[in-house]
């Protein structure tokens, strides 16, 4: 049976690169199979179409990227900043997209680049659907922290409050999405506890259980912005390591009610910081206008043919007589034996639905209209981290872009900007082939890694940072806390209460630590690894 997947005629008929079912017929393309084939019975048309021969080469080892594991490597840090100055407003504009990015998932990320015009400062803002919401409440931010400037010291608590609060506000969708997020898992800890009869556990499942009190938005968020530093987190950090837990994120609801305290803190953090920022930020906020970018529209999805097949995807990333191609083919059958890589593959390409994200539609209007940033740092700021295309993207385009920090998650519903006319001869098109041609061939690199064995998956993350502190880092050493049905802490109930009591005592003290050790430096800084402990990862 030839390789091939049902389209859709409704969804894809506007599609100049997609093949009709019909025609996939008549092609003798097959509409039932259900996996990738390793190899074709019959030989297809050529790919005649320039566009749908480069996304293909694109989008194939993309999908089984994605398929081999998620998180590939590290999380890459954010880039080096050249002196305070660029520190500050780089910050200032990390603080600016966070709060504008108000629903919890991709739709509302947002990036902004600060261009300077001559006579004035401009922020242009892109968020991955729609931004003319986030614009007109961008203004209203901007026009809140320059009257800020001009408020006496005695006001300013009482005014950071009512900003702090008109923020959260905005962003209640997400903060609600975040809260029920963090109660689901703080019931799935309350769960694992129940079966340890220790001190510690019940002292931690109580705490835990304190955090469903607090159901208004602000309320939560300040309260976990106020906890973000107790040693009780670093307890959640531990318990993976010492009662070997899943290292996966979505399998460590320890893990995932910290890193939800995180992202609750942090409206309060951004909100914070942005009033503290407002001096030295003053001569922007004097005259700074907000632009929302033209909507650009993404490439449509190659269709799969019968070139969709494992040889044939082989073949365009190797070419014929590569040496170490058998031991890569067989690599990757390996680990289909293990996981369905083939058999999933199908459904992945199939549902390829590109999009362009925020930071890439900041990238292409400044490089396109020819906009000068700030200092010239051509620097976009995002409400959370690049995806690994996103990385790679920004490292690849001519336009010289400092990387941005990145999650190094692979989306395969990415996708670069549409060229009208794509073609060699055409100077977009020429450009976003040699942009292209470059990701193609890092991606390519990490797939045959692995196909290998020189490399593994990395473990999963959430695309956000959690933003708090690892007391670890500073010191402190949380007592263990075993939370196994058959729990070898449990005290004997021939233990004197006064001994007792002094135990449970230093368990909740932990060792002796200042405040000043609990700021580390600076109260409002949480640190830059911070978040769910996954051995190497740290956000």
């Amino acid at each position: 049976m030839f390789f091939g997947f049902f389209l859709s005629k409704t969804a894809y008929c506007d599609n100049p690169i997609t093949m009709d079912p019909r025609e996939a017929r008549s092609t003798g393309y097959s509409i039932f199979s259900s996996t990738l084939e390793i190899k074709p019975k019959t030989v297809g048309r050529p790919r005649f179409d320039p566009y749908h021969k480069v996304l293909s080469r694109f989008y194939e080892p993309l999908v089984l990227l994605r398929l081999l594991g998620q998180s590939r490597g590290n999380h890459q840090p954010k880039p080096h900043d050249v002196n305070a100055g660029q520190a500050v407003r780089r910050d200032f504009l990390r603080n600016l997209s966070y709060i504008c990015d108000f629903e919890k998932g991709g739709d509302t990320c947002t990036a902004i680049g600060l261009a300077d015009l001559g006579a004035c400062y401009r922020l242009y803002v892109a968020s991955n659907k729609g931004q003319a919401k986030i614009a007109e409440f961008l203004k209203a931010v901007l026009g809140l922290l320059h009257e800020l400037n001009e408020v006496p010291g005695s006001e300013l608590p009482q005014k950071e409050a009512e900003f702090v609060k008109f923020c959260v506000d905005f962003a209640e969708k997400r903060v609600r999405k975040e809260k029920n997020c963090l109660f689901r898992a703080v019931d799935a800890c309350s769960r694992k506890l129940s079966h340890s009869a220790t001190i510690e556990a019940e002292r931690l499942r109580k705490w835990l259980r304190s955090l469903l009190s607090h159901d208004d938005n602000l309320t939560l968020c300040t309260f976990a912005y106020e906890t973000r530093h107790s040693p009780i987190l670093s307890w959640l950090q531990s318990i993976r390591q010492e009662n070997l837990l899943s290292p996966d994120i979505e399998c460590d609801p320890f893990g995932l009610v910290r890193h939800y305290i995180g992202r609750l803190a942090h409206h309060i953090r951004a909100s914070k910081e942005l009033v503290k920022a407002v001096t030295d930020m003053s001569q922007i906020l004097e005259s700074c206008e907000v632009s929302a970018v033209d909507h650009i529209a993404p490439v449509p999805p190659p269709a799969p043919d019968r070139h969709t097949n494992l040889d044939g995807i082989l073949n365009r990333m190797l070419g014929k007589g590569h040496d170490e191609r058998l031991d890569i083919e067989h690599g990757l059958s390996k680990i289909n034996a293990a996981n369905r890589l083939f058999d999933r593959f199908p459904g992945e390409y199939r549902n390829l639905k590109p999009r362009i994200h925020a930071e890439v539609q900041i990238l292409e209007h400044f490089h396109r209209y020819q906009i000068q940033f700030t200092e010239n740092d051509r620097f976009v700021a995002c409400s959370k981290a690049a995806c690994l295309c996103c990385e790679m993207y920004f490292k690849h385009h001519p336009a010289r872009m400092i990387v941005p920090e990145s999650h190094r998650n692979v989306w395969t519903n990415w996708g670069p900007p549409l060229v009208e006319n794509f073609s060699k001869s055409h100077g977009a098109g020429r450009q976003q082939l040699h942009i292209l041609n470059k990701v193609i061939h890092e991606i390519r690199n990490l797939v045959i890694s692995q196909a290998l064995g020189q490399s593994s998956v990395g473990q999963r993350r959430p695309d956000s940072k959690t933003e708090i502190t690892d007391l670890h880092s500073l010191g402190y050493t949380p007592a263990p806390i075993n939370v196994s049905e058959k729990s070898s802490m449990v005290m004997s109930k021939d233990t004197p209460i006064e001994k007792q009591n002094q135990q449970l005592k230093n368990q909740a003290r932990g060792p002796p630590i200042s405040p000043g050790f609990l700021t580390h430096n600076n109260e409002e800084s949480d640190g830059e690894g911070g978040g769910v402990s996954i051995q190497a990862w740290m956000h």
